[in-house]
């Protein structure tokens, strides 16, 4: 959270308050990244249920291939 915070992409808001009451919400510059994380989140999840394992396989040959000649 301290690197987010230092690279200006959450904000942090703290309370005097005992316990310690802290809030963080997202910059105008973490905003500008929701797109591209939502993407990378659908990405990493349609790897998980194995929608690029036969394209892993078809770029593996062509590399082989390629190595080959």
């Amino acid at each position: 959270m301290k690197q987010l915070e230092q690279d200006q992409l959450i904000i942090r808001n703290a309370r005097p308050e005992v316990p310690p009451y802290v809030t963080y919400h997202l910059s105008n510059a973490g905003n500008g990244l929701v797109p591209i994380i939502t993407s990378m989140a659908k990405w990493a999840f349609r790897d998980i249920n194995g929608a690029f394992k036969q394209g892993e396989l078809r770029y593996a040959f062509v590399i082989s291939c390629y190595l080959k000649s």
